[in-house]
C-alpha cells in the first residue's frame, strides 16, 4: 500500500510522487487528511483509456480492486501504477494534467473524496518528502 501524489509542475507536465509521511509510524487510513463534503465511486468491469485532463476537483482516490495506471508527461511519457489499497492524491489542476487507464481481472474499483479548501495548508505537514516542483496554483 502506497500513499502517491499526482501535481502539476511549475515547468507543465504532471508529475507523480509516491510520498512518505513526517512519522513513519502514521497509518495512512487514520491520518485525518483534510476532506470536503460528498464521494464518488467509480466502477468498469472493461479496461477503459480516458482522454488527457487536469482534474476538476483535488481529492484522493482510493483504488479498491484492480489496477489504475496513470500516465504523465506526453513528451517523455510515465506510468505508475496503482493497486488496491494505494491513495493518490489528486492535484493536477493546471499545466497538460494525466490519462489513466483502469483494467483488472474484476476490473476496476475506486473511491474518489475531494479535499478540503484548506487542503494546501495542512498536506504538505503531514509528508516528509512533498513535491519542492508543484504548482502552488493548482490546489
Amino acid at each position: 500500500m502506497g500513499v502517491f501524489c499526482l501535481y502539476s509542475t511549475v515547468a507543465g507536465p504532471a508529475c507523480v510522487r509516491e510520498l512518505t509521511f513526517v512519522n513513519a509510524d502514521m497509518d495512512p487510513f487514520r491520518v485525518g487528511l483534510p476532506l470536503g463534503t460528498g464521494a464518488t465511486v467509480i466502477t468498469g468491469k472493461a479496461e477503459r483509456r480516458g482522454a488527457w485532463h487536469t482534474t476538476p476537483q483535488v481529492g484522493l482516490t482510493v483504488i479498491l480492486n484492480g489496477c489504475l495506471e496513470i500516465e504523465t508527461n506526453q513528451a517523455a511519457p510515465r506510468l505508475q501504477p496503482l493497486v488496491a489499497g494505494d491513495m493518490l492524491l489528486v492535484l493536477d489542476r493546471s499545466g497538460e494534467g494525466h490519462r489513466s487507464r483502469g483494467f483488472g481481472p474484476q476490473g476496476l474499483t475506486a473511491l474518489l473524496l475531494p479535499l478540503a479548501a484548506d487542503a494546501a495548508v495542512a498536506l504538505p505537514r503531514l509528508f516528509a518528502n512533498w513535491p519542492d516542483d508543484l504548482d502552488p496554483t493548482g490546489i
